[in-house]
């Protein structure tokens, strides 16, 4: 019944959400202006210059350069950001009115444009807990973009870094956001799934299931990483209930609608006879929309966690006869929450339209009785 309650409860900020995303994505066609005007300022070539700087002396792969732009935007900009709304909500006599619009404005901003601010901090931090001692070779600056900045985005500190790697890359197909045993296009059962998300969000499951399964180390470091973040909330609640509520923690329910339904399309595909087969059950995303730092390449990352993002790419190019052989679950020319809505509403044509046929064998009805057979409910799985 409380699995209900919470779903019932997250669904009440879908409108909120979508009008969130719509407004990211006119702030992106702003700022594709703004940023040919700004790519040939003196501004952009100095932070250009400072940032190959702190590259080449704090981390440990030069190859991963291009985190170091977005990880300072993101180190300074948010702060900055939370500290002035929080001070303005808290100490200027403001309207209902403008405390909401002003909420919207921060949401807009902190998100970023066509949700991207978003995206690479998760992103930023799910690459950081797949890399071998941390993406610097300074280890309170892996620390202070976990369980600083990644707090400001709705993230607790350590989910990455064990909840992603220790449940769901280990007992993947049984841990606890899978989604296979849940009917793919069917909107109750994603109903149902945001709860079970939530929770894991919030690593209440992850702490019960590294609990079951005598991972103690591993579950008191999710309890430490969940209770600084809504102890934070505690704090910020007893100073200004509307921003704790309305800044901080709706951030969290963003997460928990949004990448969940991200979740479902990448893991939405499992054959029932070959339950284990990694190019089934995690979906790969080609000429995508969104493919941030090779994100797409998902069968890859799931193969070999710790692969480096710059040969996720050239891992699929060079296996394409292993993709070919096992009829990879592959689409084109979408991103994943498009496809999330094309299962959930059942739209096969534009599915089959989308997925791509390796072999070359199948027509567009062998296509969609296949995805329809790998978007079954599937009970049974590996322990």
């Amino acid at each position: 019944m409380f699995s209900y309650i919470f779903s019932t409860v997250t669904l009440l900020f879908v409108p909120y959400v979508a009008i969130i995303i719509g407004l990211t994505v006119v702030y992106e066609k702003i700022m594709i202006l703004l940023n040919f005007i700004l790519t040939k300022s003196v501004i952009a070539n100095t932070f250009s210059l400072i940032c190959n700087k702190i590259g080449k002396n704090t981390l440990r792969n030069y190859l991963d350069q291009p985190y170091i732009p977005w990880i300072v935007y993101l180190s300074f900009f948010t702060p900055i950001l939370f500290g002035t709304v929080f001070y303005i909500q808290t100490y200027c006599l403001l309207s209902l009115f403008s405390k909401i619009s002003l909420m919207l404005l921060y949401h807009v901003l902190l998100i970023g444009p066509r949700f991207r601010n978003f995206t690479l901090c998760n992103v930023m931090l799910h690459k950081n807990s797949h890399t071998i001692n941390g993406i610097f070779k300074y280890n309170y600056m892996n620390l202070f973009f976990e369980w600083i900045i990644g707090n400001f985005y709705g993230i607790c500190p350590e989910h990455y870094s064990v909840c992603h790697v220790k449940d769901h890359h280990k007992y993947n197909g049984s841990d606890v956001l899978s989604v296979t045993q849940f009917d793919r296009t069917s909107f109750k059962d994603f109903f149902i799934y945001l709860s079970n998300y939530g929770f894991s969000w919030s690593g209440i499951s992850h702490i019960i299931n590294f609990y079951n399964k005598k991972k103690y180390i591993f579950a008191l470091r999710t309890a430490l990483g969940s209770s600084v973040y809504f102890g934070c909330f505690f704090i910020l609640y007893n100073i200004n209930p509307f921003f704790a509520l309305t800044h901080y923690i709706l951030i969290f329910v963003f997460n928990v609608i949004f990448l969940s339904a991200v979740n479902w399309s990448w893991h939405g595909f499992c054959d029932k006879d070959q339950i284990d087969n990694e190019y089934i059950n995690s979906t790969t995303f080609i000429n995508g929309t969104d493919n941030v730092f090779n994100e797409d390449y998902h069968v890859a990352h799931h193969l070999q966690h710790t692969m480096h993002w710059i040969k996720l790419k050239t891992h699929y190019e060079e296996n394409i006869e292993v993709y070919k052989k096992n009829q990879a679950t592959i689409f084109t020319d979408i991103q994943q929450i498009e496809l999330f809505f094309y299962m959930i509403l059942k739209k096969y044509d534009l599915m089959a339209n989308k997925f791509v046929d390796l072999s070359g064998k199948l027509t567009h009805d062998d296509k969609i009785n296949l995805l329809k057979k790998r978007m079954e409910k599937i009970t049974h799985f590996k322990t």
